[in-house]
């Protein structure tokens, strides 16, 4: 009686004939592979192909193929964990623990192949990395391709022997916003409109992209609504307000003349498939700022963060470092010396009800709309005084 495989003498032969002229060496780093899948009838196999594994790309093992940030090409970082922190060198601390959040400091780097090359790093918490909480900040991050929003060097989460794990960002030279309205106010000057008016549309961008995916900044010259992306999951910051907007003259505008505002601290946000459950979301609302949340928290909404804005932008324009809630609630967010396009903006940035707030993906063209009628009526672009940031 012939053997049971008999029947597959043909296919041996084909299976080694495409073993020898299409697989090659499995062992080749970084090449395509190939599985051949036996069929269940007498036709010839079949060859099926797959892509090699890769790791998250927000992990440090992909560290080497990061994308460099708004600052620039970067130097690609080696992949080996244990050797993303020996590529930097602290130069100092700028901030201390931040007890009750996230980090356990932000400090000053540079590059230790480059001196002249500085990034910021930011220190998480061990009990953070664990929960995933430093994970998620760089896995948004890592998602996120803007030039108003933070860049992502690279991170270590994996090695916590230091009891914290690290996240390497773009260094912004110019400070925070929080930085500049303390120095106006210093001063005794008010912002120019024309500056608070390039924050506001920069912000609406950074904010507009994060639920989208897409720069509106085109959309925004056309009057068009931004269309989100089909693969792309909005992302809630959750977090904004001045000490989390940060300024640089990297990237600027030709059309402007004002630095770049830069959105960053990514520690609260949350992606929408996971906002939606009460309980992921309910983890995170202590470590958000109270000031700034909107009122609808810890209920998942859209429009938050546009929310959020609004309360920054009133700071900005009242030189406070929190929102005056006895003028808010007046209905006075802006001083009256501005124009009535940016009083009424924020204020319908800071309704209460969330279903009468702009829509992200319509706030970017509002606001360069009415930038535009308020330039062309007052006038207001001025130069900014060099002592408005922080040398």
């Amino acid at each position: 009686m012939p053997g049971a495989f008999d029947f597959w003498d043909p296919g041996r032969q084909i299976r080694r004939e495409v073993h020898r002229e299409v697989l090659g060496d499995y062992s080749s780093p970084g090449r395509r592979r190939y599985s051949w899948v036996r069929p269940s009838t007498r036709e010839p196999p079949r060859v099926s192909f797959s892509e090699p594994r890769q790791p998250p790309r927000w992990s440090s093992s992909y560290f080497g193929s990061m994308r460099p940030s708004q600052q620039g090409a970067h130097r690609s970082f080696s992949s080996s964990s244990s050797q993303v922190r020996r590529r930097f060198v602290t130069v100092k601390a700028l901030t201390g623990s931040d007890r009750g959040n996230f980090n356990e400091g932000v400090y000053l780097v540079h590059d230790k192949n480059n001196p002249r090359a500085f990034y910021i790093e930011k220190r998480i918490k061990t009990k953070d990395v664990q929960d995933f909480h430093g994970w998620r900040e760089v896995k948004a991050l890592d998602s996120c391709k803007h030039r108003n929003i933070v860049g992502l060097i690279g991170s270590e989460l994996n090695d916590l022997s230091p009891g914290y794990g690290s996240i390497y960002m773009q260094f912004c030279e110019l400070g925070s916003l929080f930085a500049c309205i303390k120095n106006f106010k210093q001063h005794g000057r008010s912002m120019s409109e024309g500056f608070i008016w390039s924050i506001f549309f920069q912000l609406s961008l950074a904010i507009c992209y994060l639920q989208t995916g897409c720069d509106a900044t085109e959309d925004a010259r056309e009057g068009k609504q931004t269309l989100p992306r089909r693969d792309w999951v909005p992302i809630l910051h959750r977090d904004i307000k001045p000490d989390n907007c940060l300024i640089t003259w990297k990237d600027v505008s030709s059309r402007s003349g004002y630095p770049t505002l830069v959105l960053g601290d990514f520690g609260c946000s949350l992606k929408k498939n996971h906002a939606k459950e009460r309980r992921e979301i309910s983890r995170h609302v202590s470590r958000c700022q109270p000031k700034f949340t909107a009122p609808e928290t810890p209920s998942y909404s859209t429009t938050a963060d546009i929310y959020s804005l609004g309360k920054t932008m009133s700071c900005v324009a009242r030189l406070t470092g929190g929102p005056d809630e006895h003028c808010i609630a007046e209905g006075r967010p802006i001083p009256s010396h501005y124009s009535d396009d940016l009083q009424g903006l924020v204020g319908q940035c800071i309704e209460y009800d969330k279903n009468r707030r702009p829509r992200a993906t319509d706030l970017p063209t509002y606001v360069y709309q009415c930038k535009k009628r308020a330039e062309r009526w007052r006038g207001y672009t001025s130069a900014i005084p060099d002592w408005a940031f922080p040398r």
